[in-house]
């Protein structure tokens, strides 16, 4: 039977977080009545702990939970579409295994799936910083993507149409789309293709992430996943979108360099050893040419301060923070290291699973 909404959720070895989760999601379907409107489904990448036999108890339980377990090991990003791929449903929320809704949200949510039939991707503004540029509602494709190309792809906060993920994968193949936002390329193209509007509204669906908990950042993770894959993610679909598509993307990459910037400068000088620095200015030099002349600016400084001795570039960082951001850009700083530094600590002694960014290929 064909469903409402599939709620999607790739995992690996994540047993405790998708126990959380799926206990969440369970109480909160059967409470509201949802149970002939939702589907949850599963993606397991292989596990090798305890999840595959979570998932087959919940789904003794629950008629409204499906799964796909893959035989081995296809990486992230496989994973992530093939979750979204099977749905049994109109459209699909995608959520990773630590994150976390809120728990009255998804009436509000299959109200507003229900009345529009003209909608192809929706996404929830709460934690966007410039929401009040953003009138509730159907939404023009530039100032849409102007505003939410990189917000529009984070786990919890978009809802698509199946169709979309479907036809796309069968169409081009799995190997056809970005490391980082596939999904944010499939939404793109499949609004294109369908002629059907984004929509935007301040839902407040996820209410928290574990994700700063269970990942470890670094400044290559932050240059590939925030700056060079969205730059790519966008440069190889160009060819079939039209052109004030792509410029509207782009136009928001180009205002979100600053922050981008200060950011893989955080990692890069106050977390990361001389390996990860090296690999990052290496990468970033390599690529400068697919990016504009302010962007290589940053981007330029960047590599030079990677490639300065730590206490230099560490009391140089600290000025220019707390120039442009003050004493509390200053503490904020401090709190963001000091927890990488512990998570750091924590994954080598294996006392925590944290996980660093991996690619595919």
């Amino acid at each position: 039977m064909t469903k409402l909404l599939t709620i999607s959720i790739p995992t690996w070895n994540r047993e405790l977080l998708l126990k959380e989760l799926l206990f969440d999601l369970t109480q909160q379907i059967t409470q509201f009545s949802l149970e002939d409107s939702i589907e949850i489904l599963i993606s397991d990448n292989n596990s090798e702990d305890n999840t595959w036999q979570l998932i087959n108890d919940y789904q003794s339980k629950f008629n409204f939970i499906s799964s796909n377990r893959n035989l081995s090991n296809v990486g992230a990003k496989s994973n992530v579409l093939k979750s979204m791929e099977l749905a049994h449903s109109e459209f699909v929320l995608f959520l990773g295994d630590d994150d976390r809704i809120r728990k009255d949200c998804l009436p509000e949510l299959l109200s507003i799936l229900k009345g529009s039939s003209n909608l192809g991707v929706l996404v929830d503004i709460s934690k966007y910083k410039y929401k009040e540029q953003l009138k509730p509602g159907y939404q023009e494709y530039s100032t849409f993507l102007e505003n939410l190309y990189w917000y529009m792809g984070n786990a919890g906060y978009f809802v698509c149409r199946t169709i979309f993920f479907k036809s796309l994968l069968q169409k081009y193949g799995y190997d056809f789309f970005n490391e980082c936002w596939p999904h944010t390329q499939i939404m793109i193209l499949g609004m294109v293709n369908s002629n059907q509007q984004p929509f935007a509204k301040d839902l407040i669906i996820p209410i928290e992430s574990k994700h700063d908990q269970v990942m470890l950042y670094s400044s290559y993770y932050l240059w590939r996943t925030c700056v060079y894959d969205l730059l790519i993610s966008i440069n190889d679909i160009k060819s079939l979108i039209p052109l004030e598509i792509f410029n509207a993307c782009r136009h928001q990459m180009k205002i979100g360099i600053r922050q981008n910037f200060l950011n893989i400068l955080q990692c890069g000088v106050f977390v990361d050893d001389l390996d990860i620095k090296r690999r990052t200015r290496n990468d970033i030099l390599n690529k400068l040419n697919l990016f504009s002349l302010k962007e290589i600016v940053y981007l330029i400084f960047i590599t030079f301060a990677l490639s300065l001795p730590g206490f230099i570039s560490k009391f140089f960082s600290n000025l220019f923070i707390g120039l442009t951001k003050g004493k509390s850009g200053l503490a904020k700083k401090n709190t963001f290291v000091n927890t990488e530094l512990l998570k750091k600590k924590l994954k080598s002694e294996r006392i925590m699973q944290i996980r660093s960014l991996e690619f595919e290929k």
